[in-house]
C-alpha cells in the first residue's frame, strides 16, 4: 500500500487508523528491541495496519511462535493475509477480544482517538491475558495516555523515538 493511500484511509478512518502514515524502521526497532524474542511462543499484536511492525516480529520470532494480529480495519487486514507466514493469524476485531495468553503484546493502537471505553477494555484485558514476565509494549504521538497505561501496567521504560512521523514514544511495560 502506497504511503498516499495509506494517508487517505486515515482521513477515511482516523480513530481506527491512527496514524498519517507507517512505521518507520526505527519506531519498528524501539518497539521490538526490549523483548527476549527466545522465550516467546505466543505474540499478539494491536492494530497491525499493513504489517509493517508485523513483518519486523515474524523476523524476529522463533519458527515454532504464533503471531496473532488483531485489525479492525478491514482493508488492512485483508493486505495481511498477503504476508505468507504460517505462525502469522489475522483477526478481523478488536484487540479487546484477544482471548489467548500471551507471551508479548505489541500495541499501535492510538489510544487518545479511541473511546475510552474501548481503550479501558483492551487494556484491562490485555492485563490478563499477559503472561507473568511478558511484557507490553505501546507507541503513542504524545504522553497524553501514560497516566492510562500506569493504571494496567507497571511503566518499566519511556523512549522518545525522533526517526518516525510524526515522532512518537514508545512504553515498555509489565503485568502490575
Amino acid at each position: 500500500m502506497s504511503a498516499w493511500r495509506f494517508f487517505l484511509r486515515f482521513i477515511e478512518k482516523p480513530s481506527s487508523v491512527g496514524a498519517v502514515k507507517p512505521s518507520s524502521r526505527a519506531l519498528v526497532r524501539a518497539m521490538l528491541a526490549p523483548i527476549d524474542w527466545s522465550r516467546v511462543g505466543v505474540v499478539a499484536e494491536f492494530g497491525p495496519g499493513t504489517g509493517v511492525m508485523t513483518r519486523g516480529i515474524l523476523k524476529r520470532m522463533a519458527p515454532q511462535a504464533r503471531l496473532v494480529a488483531y485489525e479492525v480495519d478491514p482493508l488492512f487486514a485483508r493486505k495481511l493475509l498477503n504476508i505468507a507466514d504460517q505462525r502469522l493469524h489475522v483477526r478481523n476485531v478488536g484487540a479487546q477480544q484477544l482471548d489467548v495468553g500471551v507471551d508479548a503484546i505489541i500495541s499501535s493502537l492510538p489510544l487518545n482517538a479511541l473511546p475510552a471505553s474501548v481503550s479501558h477494555a483492551v487494556l484491562s484485558n490485555a492485563a490478563k491475558r499477559l503472561k507473568p514476565g511478558g511484557l507490553f509494549v505501546q507507541f503513542q504521538y504524545t504522553t497524553m495516555q501514560e497516566r492510562l497505561l500506569k493504571r494496567y501496567f507497571a511503566v518499566e521504560k519511556r523512549r522518545f523515538v525522533l526517526w518516525n512521523l510524526p515522532p512518537a514514544f514508545v512504553y515498555v511495560c509489565r503485568k502490575n
